[in-house]
């Protein structure tokens, strides 16, 4: 198989730049007159350089030499467009599941709900406790069951109508005797004790032993409230909820919960009973009672937190744990809302919102992924979540919205001087999944993109000068995990990749890709790693990353690319491959000791000569490699361009391909048949 010559180096004169401000000790622009040994150093496990090439050059070959690719290390080159290997720097990143976004909100209106930091607003921290926020805090939320990080909570605005869901004060006695305190009672054999009043991962909770043998059925009655609840109307929804579990003995094996609604005398209008699944041992975070009614009876009425647990015959002796009782108007339930310790009003938290001024740009790209895991539902046309920009008015904006239509659907809409300029078609989408939006905005070039759905554009609208970047919730629960603001037009390519992946890097620009490889680089052989493409690729932007586990940074020596010159025919049989010894063995001679000195490192070089060049290759590639290059300049030689990897390295030669001195030049033997001789000594 035929040799191969690297000798018209793209990276030269290219612009250098490395992702995550990685580069230590020495600058990239190292690279542009690459010398092995004086080296850029990138700092971490994983690095990144993009070369701008300043035009489409033609890319077959990259090569870098790192002594310090250890085990495992691999790297990747790609050619292409700046869209499919640089990917777009936002002017607002804020990313609330790979790290702590939340200082780079403190020039954010302190709009979050609640805002008084005293118990309104709640979320579930890394362990699953249950936190009060702080005033002004924006709540990075988990799953209280797995743990998961889930971002930053909006909720809308609700207040918990029972007047003490801490159980400050929690007695027994009459149901309905008690206005401001918890009361129980029980039945048909069934007694009920308060054992202890506490807080478990920060939900406050009471225990209730119930004891006695149940002849037929029985019932514990739990009230929260006394007849000072919410006020509703016939036709509302309310949501009744609370935690619970089993701490010690053995309950019934069916449970059945029973909601109780009054009118303003407390006479009851309705009566529900509800089957739920038993509690077990398990944290009490984890098991979480909710359940949704519409408001029965023609007039106002009150509803009265008061659960009843149906128990069928048997014995029972077990001890019943509740905690954070809530009762709010809505169709779903929210975080737990807890007045401050000693109190027992009821409480509101305002709808979690948020802004930022900034000036924004005249031409300017959005990008938001979320998840939202409840909607208000049967409201068509409701705006239930939007991220957006505007003059600190409705009038003038640009938004990317969540709608409660027939299916709950995502949209992006602008307006102009209070008229509608654009409004981009529904996207249906799902609860619970994460949902990614892509919007951008130019005068008369606007587009939209929702999960990498293909591109909706408007070609006709202005906006004025806008003022803010803004998060408003409605009856919804989201969990935002990554916002940005970009100050340009993103390509509709760029939108369409955003929203799918959530990166805007375009895979099909890329026009030339190495794939993963396996470093395989050696010391001895000063660290080579020469990638290879299948054919020449044309492209602006060469892209080299470079993932090395098992070190702290990698230093890199060499990085070239460019095309290869694959000579016609095979590299002659006679060819030699060595090391140039440089070490050196003085002997005194008087006595014939010898004092061997090792040298730093003894290079390696090849020997050999192409017999049989073509006119051709004389004319173009051979008189192209002596006029670029000189003898001041170096290149790639690669033996067999047929060579596996690891052979590739240990016999690729990056030196003068002309000696200083000589002449450089072809002997033609015969016809059509020329041929020039070669000693390549590496570079180190």
């Amino acid at each position: 198989m035929p040799g191969a010559f690297l000798y018209d180096n793209v990276v030269q004169g290219a612009t250098l730049a490395s992702a995550e401000a990685s580069v230590a000790t020495l600058p990239l622009s190292n690279l542009q007159d690459a010398q092995p040994r004086r080296r850029t150093r990138l700092m971490g496990s994983t690095a990144t350089v993009t070369a701008d090439l300043g035009s489409n050059k033609s890319v077959d070959c990259a090569a870098l030499i790192s002594t310090t690719l250890g085990a495992g290390a691999t790297v990747r080159a790609r050619v292409g467009t700046e869209a499919a290997l640089v990917e777009a720097a936002p002017i607002v990143d804020l990313d609330f599941l790979a790290r702590d976004a939340l200082p780079q909100m403190a020039a954010w209106t302190p709009a979050r709900g609640g805002g008084g930091g005293t118990g309104e607003a709640t979320y579930f921290d890394a362990a699953g406790n249950l936190q009060i926020a702080a005033a002004g805090e924006y709540r990075i939320t988990h799953d209280p069951v797995t743990l998961e990080r889930r971002g930053v909570l909006l909720e809308p605005g609700r207040g918990n109508g029972i007047r003490n869901p801490r159980f400050v004060g929690a007695v027994p006695g009459a149901p309905g005797t008690n206005a401001t305190n918890m009361v129980t009672a029980a039945t048909g054999g069934l007694s009920s004790q308060i054992s202890g009043v506490g807080s478990e991962n920060g939900i406050p909770y009471v225990d209730f032993r119930l004891t006695g043998t149940v002849a037929s059925s029985g019932i514990f009655a739990l009230s929260t409230e006394g007849p000072s609840t919410i006020a509703a109307t016939s036709g509302q929804v309310w949501t009744g909820s609370f935690y619970w579990r089993v701490i010690s003995g053995s309950g019934p094996n069916v449970w059945q919960i029973n909601w109780q609604e009054y009118n303003s005398t407390l006479t009851s209008v309705a009566d529900v009973n509800v089957a739920v699944a038993a509690p077990t041992t398990a944290a009490l975070r984890t098991q979480r009672v909710v359940d949704a009614r519409t408001l029965a009876g023609g007039t106002t009425a009150f509803v009265r937190n008061r659960v009843r647990i149906a128990f069928p015959a048997g014995t029972y002796d077990f001890t019943l744990r509740i905690g954070a009782p809530q009762l709010e108007l809505g169709t779903f339930a929210t975080m737990p809302m807890l007045p401050p310790a000693g109190t027992t009003g009821a409480t509101t938290r305002a709808a979690d919102t948020g802004a930022l001024a900034i000036a924004v740009p005249s031409s300017f790209s959005m990008y938001s992924e979320a998840q939202h895991v409840q909607r208000l539902g049967a409201n068509a046309g409701a705006v239930l979540h939007d991220i957006g920009v505007d003059d600190g008015s409705a009038s003038n904006a640009f938004d990317i919205r969540l709608l409660d239509t027939a299916t709950l659907s995502v949209d992006a809409a602008a307006v102009s001087g209070g008229s509608p300029i654009a409004d981009f078609g529904n996207t249906n989408i799902s609860i619970e999944g994460t949902i990614r939006q892509a919007a951008a905005y130019a005068a008369n070039d606007m587009a939209y993109s929702a999960n990498g759905a293909a591109i909706e554009t408007d070609t006709s609208g202005v906006l004025p000068a806008l003022t803010r970047f803004l998060i408003s919730q409605g009856e919804a629960i989201t969990y935002l995990r990554r916002l940005r603001l970009y100050d340009r037009r993103l390509t509709n390519a760029q939108l369409v990749a955003l929203s799918g992946t959530g990166s805007s890097l375009v895979a099909a620009e890329v026009t030339g890709d190495t794939g993963i490889i396996a470093a395989e680089a050696e010391d001895a052989n000063q660290g080579n790693v020469i990638l290879t493409l299948a054919a020449p690729a044309l492209g602006r932007f060469l892209r080299i990353d470079i993932d090395n586990p098992a070190a702290a940074y990698t230093d890199i020596g060499v990085l070239v690319a460019g095309a290869l010159w694959r000579t016609e025919r095979s590299i002659a049989y006679g060819i030699e491959e060595g090391r140039l010894m440089l070490d050196r063995r003085d002997r005194n001679s008087f006595t014939g000791a010898e004092f061997p000195v090792p040298a730093i490192f003894n290079p390696r070089y090849a020997r050999f000569t192409l017999p049989v060049l073509s006119d051709a290759e004389v004319k173009t590639a051979h008189r192209a490699l002596v006029r670029q290059l000189g003898a001041a300049g170096d290149g790639l030689v690669i033996p067999d361009i047929a060579d596996g990897l690891a052979e590739r390295n240990r016999r690729a030669l990056w030196g003068a391909l002309n000696e200083p001195g000589g002449n450089s030049g072809t002997i033609m033997t015969a016809f059509n048949i020329n041929e020039r001789s070669f000693l390549v000594t590496e570079r180190v």
